[in-house]
């Protein structure tokens, strides 16, 4: 069974993945617009990673297989 602390992991290293991947994309492309799109989205799960960053250092705290 996973645990609360191993989900926000797993996603954490989803969400790590398409930000590299959507950076990657806004740096291959050509068209203005789409590289906005691009930027904008990755600027965002840039957010969204430093919040699951801070949950999991609280979570590590918190769930007993973690100390």
């Amino acid at each position: 069974m996973m645990t609360v602390g191993s989900k926000v992991q797993s996603c954490y290293a989803s969400i790590k993945g398409a930000q590299a991947q959507i950076e990657a994309f806004a740096k291959q492309t050509r068209e203005k617009e789409s590289k906005d799109v691009y930027d904008e989205v990755s600027k965002l799960l840039l957010e969204v990673i430093a919040d699951l960053e801070e949950r999991l250092n609280f979570i590590a705290f918190e769930e007993e297989e973690y100390k």
